[in-house]
């Protein structure tokens, strides 16, 4: 692959790091896709390994992105549909007030869930806040599963490269 396709590679990558952190982008199947395509151009054994450990490191970061903040979410008593009622939100309040919209109305959408479940505003601050702790964890283990698979992309580019 020539240098600019690994550079179109790369920015793929920083756009996959993006979305995980902005949940408007799919991060973890824009870097897998990013690098299947760079496998297909490149098609050697190296390829289809560095593919192979990418798509793994993607899967479990997948997998434990959901059943670590899922535990303390469940001990919170938060049930998925109030995640879910604020996502919604957080997505209509990113077109409302442009930048800060999307996390503003996503706490809202926390604090007006949890409310509402229970029925009483005293003591929802505190589950709020372990919803929206439970979150992040989950935005961190997402990332970090995108960054290494761009490290584990970065290795098979440099090993690809000596050989």
């Amino acid at each position: 692959m020539p240098w600019w396709g690994d550079a179109l590679i790369a920015i793929a990558f920083v756009v996959a790091i993006t979305g995980t952190v902005i949940p408007v982008l799919p991060g973890a199947l824009l870097a897998g896709t990013a690098v299947l395509v760079w496998a297909l151009v490149e098609s050697g054994p190296l390829a289809w390994t560095v593919f192979t450990a990418v798509l793994l490191v993607l899967l479990a970061g997948q997998v434990l992105r959901y059943l670590i903040p899922g535990t303390s979410l469940r001990q919170a008593e938060i049930s998925g549909w109030i995640i879910a009622a604020a996502s919604i939100l957080a997505i209509i309040g990113f077109f409302v007030v442009p930048v800060i919209g999307l996390p503003l109305f996503f706490v809202i959408g926390i604090w007006l869930g949890v409310v509402g479940q229970s029925k009483q505003v005293a003591g929802s601050g505190r589950r709020a806040a372990t919803a929206l702790r439970a979150v992040g964890v989950g935005i961190l283990i997402e990332a970090g599963s995108v960054l290494l698979a761009m490290g584990v992309w970065l290795s098979g580019l440099v090993i690809g490269s000596l050989t």
